[in-house]
């Protein structure tokens, strides 16, 4: 492909989130879709990560490597390069959303093209299934804190013969429970912003190796 050729957007260059998808364009990209989706299999990067990744790209391989595809100062190239991106991978989610947008999709391809986007699309059904939650364990409750580490006396009222010692314990066990819990857990932020740090690196090698070269 070459360096100068690795992220050249097509119709993408110019697109937006609000439009329809463009079959073919999203074919043409496809090299550039199985990088982005071996670093993110449901489709998901943020802009953030993406402008940091081709900010990396563009320290070591130049400015050519996007300038030439977009008419701006190089301070604004990688931005516009990420935005387009960002476009590639929404129209790419909205088409794998279900069997029959996949099906609606592929009717604007021809069978060798459709062939050739069905391994990305196995890719990403097959994470997002992997990825579907059990919302009986991970919804909170009205402190804020996961059903899963609810106590006897949290889901229901406790039978005690000694309804006063048997409360205050039932209470010490259960603030001690929810004390170790917040102590176990790293708070949110710091798992968005470790996770944010590790897709950027993530990123930027799998674009080095896969595409970009």
């Amino acid at each position: 492909m070459g360096i100068q050729q690795a992220f050249n957007m097509h119709q993408y260059k110019g697109m937006q989130v609000q439009q329809s998808a463009c079959p073919q364009a999203i074919f043409r990209l496809h090299p550039l879709l199985d990088c982005l989706l071996d670093v993110s299999p449901t489709g998901q990067l943020k802009y953030r990560c993406l402008k940091q990744s081709l900010e990396g790209i563009a320290q070591i391989f130049g400015w050519e490597v996007l300038s030439p595809h977009w008419d701006l100062d190089p301070a604004h190239l990688c931005g516009r390069c990420a935005d387009s991106i960002g476009t590639l991978l929404n129209h790419w989610r909205r088409a794998t959303a279900s069997p029959t947008s996949w099906s609606k999709f592929c009717e604007k391809l021809d069978k060798s093209q459709a062939q050739c986007l069905e391994r990305l699309y196995k890719k990403t059904g097959a994470k997002k299934r992997a990825l579907k939650a059990n919302l009986s364990e991970i919804t909170m409750d009205s402190k804020g804190y996961p059903k899963m580490l609810a106590t006897p006396s949290e889901e229901g009222p406790m039978e005690s013969d000694e309804s006063g010692h048997d409360e205050d314990d039932a209470e010490s066990k259960q603030g001690s429970l929810e004390a170790s819990a917040l102590e176990c857990s790293p708070p949110p932020v710091a798992k968005e912003e470790g996770a944010t740090k590790a897709s950027v690196l993530e990123a930027r090698a799998k674009l080095f190796k896969k595409h970009a070269l």
